[in-house]
């Protein structure tokens, strides 16, 4: 029989617990003393947020300050920990390999802002997390910060961050980042001057258009790419009629990975696409 190490803690299990079966980790948590509960109150112990995990159950969580496992804390959990252990290895996991990986994540000393609700993490979790690797998080996105993080429904000012060219993760390249990418992956660095940046940026449009295309606008759409290099390495992608929706923002992730020259004034190219 499981030994009592969750007795009369209150636990919510939420999300996909893939490649766990729900309702084997319920009766395991409640052989170990656990009553597994499906609302964050006040009173809950620990939250367990598989993907999908809804917002309002972490918004309660952060609210009543309840600690927020993933599946490698739940699975700390079945294999009898304590949820103090538990809490404790997830804030530890981090900081044991940040100095592994900050260097090759290039988070160090990089200002980052969280933009929007990140499934499965809260903001202050997450935000401990990037520490760690060397980032320093700020409250607020600006044009001014190195990397935004955008999950769902991102403020103004996330959206205009993006908007002034400012490279962000979504959550697939953030997981990624998490777990060891390096953010080069997501992010190339600047490249070096070159006599004709104007040339280098077609090239490089040229060179990444079958990447940027894709992807499907829901039917077959003729668009147009304005693609402006700024001094510093920014780049500023619009498109003149599918702003701000997927399509835009797949353009920007696949621009992103290329390494643009430096330049010394903004260059601009505008360029037809055409998504099928």
């Amino acid at each position: 029989m499981s030994s009592i190490t969750l007795a009369d803690v209150k636990i919510v299990l939420s999300g996909d617990l893939s490649p766990l079966d729900p309702d084997e980790v319920k009766w395991d948590l409640i052989a170990r003393g656990a009553y597994v509960l499906t609302s964050v109150t006040k009173t809950t112990g620990v939250l367990v947020a598989g993907p999908g995990t809804r917002e309002a159950l972490l918004d309660r969580a952060e609210k009543h300050g309840v600690p927020v496992l993933d599946l490698s804390g739940l699975r700390a959990l079945l294999d009898g920990a304590t949820v103090a252990e538990a809490v404790a290895g997830a804030a530890e996991k981090p900081a044991t390999s940040a100095k592994a990986r900050a260097d090759a994540s290039t988070l160090a000393g990089l200002r980052v802002a969280i933009v929007g609700r990140i499934a499965g993490f809260t903001k202050a979790s997450l935000s401990g997390q990037l520490q760690a690797l060397g980032a320093r998080t700020q409250a607020r996105p600006s044009p001014h910060v190195d990397l935004l993080i955008v999950g769902e429904s991102p403020s103004a000012d996330g959206v205009a961050a993006m908007d002034a060219g400012v490279p962000f993760l979504r959550k697939h390249a953030l997981d990624a980042l998490l777990t060891g990418a390096p953010l080069s992956d997501f992010v190339a660095p600047a490249g070096p001057p070159v006599d004709d940046p104007a040339g280098r940026i077609k090239e490089l449009v040229e060179e990444a258009r079958p990447e940027m295309v894709a992807i499907s606008a829901g039917e077959p759409w003729d668009d147009e790419l304005t693609l402006t290099l700024r001094p510093g390495g920014r780049v500023v992608a619009e498109l003149k009629h599918l702003g701000g929706t997927p399509v835009h923002d797949h353009v920007r992730e696949v621009l992103q990975r290329r390494s643009w020259p430096r330049v010394q004034t903004s260059t601009s190219l505008t360029s037809p696409i055409s998504f099928t």
